[in-house]
């Protein structure tokens, strides 16, 4: 139990056990304080369709990297994880994107025809 449970679950605690039911699996797993790993939580998390917990480790990629390379870097990094899931969690870190970068998406956005222009590529702002 030791050895599988925190990595496989309870359903291959039970094939090895099929004596046991799932609430007697879970029972002994939590007096005896036996987790299961983030890896198969996260597995199982998007299974269901929900977006697992960001780790430490994933938190520092996005602060490394969205502010000069925006969400495509760090999607690059962490390609499990959706572009809207990556900006979402840079808003709740305080993480913005660099003025840099931001001039150069609103200057492709123009050239593709976008509704929005930065400031200072518009031609109506004054040189910076």
């Amino acid at each position: 139990m030791l050895e599988v449970y925190p990595h496989q679950g309870w359903e291959a605690v039970h094939k090895l056990l099929p004596h046991r039911d799932v609430q007697a699996i879970h029972s002994f797993a939590s007096r005896n304080r036996i987790r299961l790993s983030e890896k198969l939580i996260a597995e199982r998390a998007i299974r269901a369709g929900n977006s697992p917990r960001w780790t430490m480790d994933e938190r520092a990629i996005v602060a490394e990297l969205y502010p000069d390379g925006g969400w495509k870097a760090v999607h690059e990094r962490l390609p499990h994880r959706s572009r809207i899931a990556i900006c979402l969690q840079a808003s709740k870190m305080g993480v913005t994107i660099s003025e840099e970068l931001s001039v150069r998406q609103h200057q492709v956005s123009g050239r593709l025809g976008g509704r929005h222009r930065h400031p200072a590529t518009s031609a109506s702002s004054p040189p910076m």
